[in-house]
């Protein structure tokens, strides 16, 4: 599979993407620099995709340990392809495996922060995309946000945070999602 090269922070990050497939958005960027991570703890990214979030996570707060947990194998080795090439072996680790199993590869209360740009489209919503990298990636297909909510707060320590990004019409099933798993939301940005 054909990749592209793409940098930020003036070209100190370098982030490989798939020249056809998932490709991040600005909503991954958006979610990295809304959070507010303690100076040094540890962070999950649920969905990590290419490793974007968990990226600019680690460029930005030296003193963070980010783990990413991906479903697709072919992102998962992408995102581990990213972590070599900014040298970040130390700080950052990817998870090949489903946020509807949890328990199965992350401690309980094990993080300060969990992040997420979960799929945001439900399967009978727009049009599904052919590629089946971004199906998966934008449709609830294989995950849906009750289980990503899930995930968060089966990770996340007491009073620590949970930050994701979703569409405002889909919003109040966010919050009735959060409000179900005892996550209250605190800031919003639209």
């Amino acid at each position: 599979m054909l990749l592209t090269d793409d940098t930020l922070f003036s070209g100190s990050l370098i982030c490989r993407q798939h020249n056809d497939g998932y490709r991040f958005s600005v909503d991954s960027l958006l979610v990295a620099h809304f959070c507010r991570p303690p100076g040094t703890g540890r962070v999950l990214d649920l969905g990590s995709g290419c490793g974007i979030i968990g990226l600019i996570l680690c460029h930005r707060y030296p003193g963070l340990q980010v783990r990413g947990l991906e479903l697709q194998p072919d992102l998962a080795r992408l995102a581990r392809s990213n972590i070599n090439a900014n040298i970040l072996q130390q700080r950052f680790q990817i998870v090949e495996g489903d946020v509807c199993r949890i328990q199965e590869f992350m401690q309980p209360e094990s993080f300060e922060l969990v992040v997420s740009n979960p799929p945001y489209r439900s399967p009978g919503s727009g049009r599904i995309n052919r590629d089946n990298e971004c199906a998966l990636a934008r449709h609830e297909l294989a995950v849906n946000l009750h289980s990503v909510v899930s995930a968060a707060a089966f990770c996340v320590k007491n009073r620590g945070q949970v930050v994701c990004i979703y569409p405002a019409e889909r919003l109040a099933t966010l919050i009735a999602d959060m409000q179900e798993q005892r996550l209250v939301p605190k800031r919003l940005q639209a």
